[in-house]
């Protein structure tokens, strides 16, 4: 008699290593109340926080990083993070800031807008969600 058959045992391994995946994101995920987004914790954020890319959210990195579009809500990073591109999907402009007081640089997002992030302003320890909407940089 013949043991299992590859398809058997690559499918048993698949199933394993996204087993493993999913513990591991589960235990990266930060706690409900957290605000400061670690660089641990950043290649998983957005799905962490339940972020759909085609939801009111905005995206840096194609979804390594996520944030809800909730008007005036600011979100405290490290400032070791590299943001390069990005996808604003809200209805809000959107700014990341140097610091977290909004001194030193700053760069504006439009609403519904993609693009990439200047070289001099990739590493924000802020980030606001505006509160007008309409509103354009």
């Amino acid at each position: 008699m013949r043991g299992p058959g590859r398809r058997f045992l690559r499918g048993r391994a698949i199933v394993i290593a996204a087993v493993a995946v999913a513990a591991a994101m589960t235990a990266a995920a930060p706690s409900a109340g957290a605000t400061v987004v670690t660089h641990a914790t950043a290649a998983h954020h957005a799905a962490a926080r339940g972020i759909s890319p085609r939801v009111n959210n905005l995206l840096f990195d194609n979804g390594a990083f996520g944030f809800q579009c909730n008007a005036g809500q600011e979100y405290a990073l490290s400032g070791t993070e590299n943001f390069f591109n990005y996808t604003n999907n809200c209805e809000f402009r959107t700014f990341i800031y140097q610091h977290p007081d909004h001194q030193g640089w700053s760069f504006c997002m439009n609403p519904h807008s993609s693009g990439t992030v200047p070289s001099d302003r990739r590493n924000p320890e802020q980030v606001r969600i505006g509160t007008s909407i309409g509103l354009h940089c």
